[in-house]
C-alpha cells in the first residue's frame, strides 16, 4: 500500500503548475483504493459465504437423501444443523434486501404500491452499511 502510494506521487509530482495538487490527491485515491480490502474484509466475507453456502447444500444434500425414509430423530439432527448454519449467517441488510425486493417487482411488472421507501442514500450504501432499516416500509396498501 505505502509503495503504491509513494509511486502515485512521484508520477504525479511532474506535473505543470497548478497541477500541484494532483500529487497528493493520487497518493490519498491510491492509499484508500489499497486500504478497502483491510477495512471491508471483503474477501473473508466472501469465504464465509462460500462456507455457509456449502453447509446449506449439503444440508439439502441430506435431506434429499433421506427422502420418506426420514424419521424424528433424523429430522431432528437435521434441524439443529440448520439452525447452526442460520447461526453463522451475518445479519440482513434490509436497505440491500429492499432494494433486491424493488428490483424484482420491477423485473416481473409489480404494481408501485409494492415497492419500498429505501432513500437515494440508503441504495448508495446498501453494500457498505445498513443506514436507518427501521424506516423502511412499503410506499402503499
Amino acid at each position: 500500500m505505502l509503495g503504491a502510494t509513494a509511486t502515485m506521487a512521484a508520477a504525479a509530482a511532474d506535473l505543470p503548475a497548478g497541477w500541484t495538487w494532483v500529487a497528493p490527491a493520487a497518493a490519498a485515491a491510491t492509499a484508500l483504493a489499497a486500504a478497502h480490502e483491510p477495512v471491508l474484509r471483503t474477501a473473508q466475507g466472501a469465504r464465509r459465504l462460500a462456507s455457509l453456502a456449502r453447509d446449506s447444500a449439503g444440508l439439502e444434500h441430506d435431506l434429499l437423501r433421506a427422502g420418506a425414509d426420514l424419521n424424528a430423530s433424523a429430522l431432528a439432527g437435521l434441524q439443529n444443523r440448520r439452525l447452526a448454519i442460520e447461526a453463522d449467517e451475518p445479519p440482513a441488510w434490509r436497505a440491500l434486501d429492499a432494494t433486491c425486493h424493488d428490483e424484482l417487482v420491477t423485473a416481473l411488472g409489480g404494481p408501485d404500491v409494492e415497492r419500498t421507501n429505501v432513500t437515494w442514500w440508503q441504495r448508495a450504501m446498501r453494500h457498505v452499511a445498513d443506514l436507518a432499516p427501521h424506516r423502511i416500509r412499503k410506499t402503499g396498501g
